[in-house]
């Protein structure tokens, strides 16, 4: 099948399953159905590039989330979802399943769940779920570790919903993308390497993962015997823990976008709003279809300097504005406000960015 195929266990992921199964017992009194697991990822190449729409090769660790998962017998009118993780800095808790309230390590859980319900369509569950956690992807250390949550989570929820409908499951693909869209629901605006990563990968080969048109992804297998070193530094970059840092660069980008696509198009014919596109446009990779350009070709489009085109390239960089005009080199959120025709405010719903006021200012977007 298509969907979760079951895996060879490892001697160290059976011990970890009969840990984590304890663990289940010890909180509830009873062992759990079915376990799910999904890995993290290190990437190759392509930083920063999913959101706007490129192409990356990630391939996923040995590193993993792994989740153990029963179901009560009792039928509820407000269902929840009862969580513990074996790690206790992650402490238990429950939420109503379908709700996202925060930004605490089980919201990631939330939006997976909520993510998958949504998806089949349902407006409500049977019955409570239990869920007991471990994972050993270091936290904060760019590998995916939340991700990771989200994903089990959907899968998890996938095989509850399978065990009372007998409805057949969706595919890993389609699951990916799902994932990628329900991790927004705590604010993080991402661009789906990590959910694709995490369900699309095989042992011995990375991924080549593309979004445009759609999301597809394709084994590259690595060479036999090859070695990778990841090397954590140590300092921690969190996502919508602390103020969704990350957020920052994805509003830069979207931002870029919109300053691209009125220094190419100044009229702004097509474009709604002060010159902007919808904010499903708002990737690099849509302004360049949209406008015919490869990436040589646009950097002379809206650069000062005819010489950075290459040889074979044809473009007559005297077209259009000047990049000082409407494209200068560094802008304040004031300073693209200004240029669009709006305020702070409008900008913010242009880039479409969720949460914070601060995103726009300390950006400096």
């Amino acid at each position: 099948a298509d969907f979760a195929p079951s895996i060879s266990v490892s001697v160290d992921l059976q011990r970890r399953c009969r840990q984590v199964s304890e663990m289940y017992f010890g909180n509830w009194k009873s062992y759990p159905q079915f376990f799910c697991r999904a890995p993290g990822r290190v990437n190759l190449i392509g930083e920063h590039v999913d959101y706007m729409g490129f192409s990356v090769l990630p391939m996923a660790l040995a590193n993993d989330v792994i989740v153990a998962v029963g179901l009560d017998d009792v039928q509820s009118q407000q269902p929840s979802v009862a969580v513990i993780n074996l790690e206790p800095r992650y402490p238990s808790a429950e939420f109503r399943i379908g709700e996202v309230s925060g930004t605490n390590w089980h919201d990631y859980v939330a939006c997976g769940v909520k993510g998958a319900m949504e998806d089949l369509h349902l407006t409500s569950f049977p019955t409570n779920m239990r869920m007991a956690f471990s994972g050993n992807i270091p936290c904060a250390a760019g590998l995916s570790s939340s991700s990771a949550l989200v994903c089990a989570a959907a899968l998890a929820f996938y095989k509850a919903h399978e065990i009372h409908s007998g409805t057949s499951v969706p595919s890993r693909l389609h699951v990916a993308s799902m994932c990628c869209k329900a991790e927004r629901y705590i604010g993080t605006m991402g661009g789906g390497m990590d959910q694709a990563a995490s369900l699309l990968s095989q042992s011995g080969s990375a991924l080549h993962i593309e979004f445009t048109p759609t999301l597809a992804a394709e084994l590259v297998p690595l060479p036999p015997g090859a070695v990778f070193v990841v090397a954590n530094s140590l300092a921690d970059s969190f996502k919508a823990e602390c103020g969704n840092p990350f957020n920052h660069r994805v509003a830069e980008c979207r931002l870029a976008c919109i300053l691209i696509r009125r220094a190419l198009h100044p009229s702004g014919s097509g474009l709604s709003g002060a010159g902007s596109p919808c904010r499903s446009e708002l990737t690099l990779a849509a302004v360049l279809s949209d406008f015919g350009l490869n990436e040589s070709q646009l950097v002379a489009k809206i650069g000062k300097e005819a010489e950075t085109v290459g040889a074979g390239d044809d473009v007559d960089s005297s077209e259009g504005p000047s990049r000082s005009e409407l494209l200068p080199s560094l802008v304040t959120g004031e300073e693209a406000a200004k240029l669009l025709g709006t305020d702070l405010a409008g900008l913010r719903d242009m880039v479409g960015v969720v949460s914070l006021a601060t995103t726009m200012t300390t950006a400096g977007v």
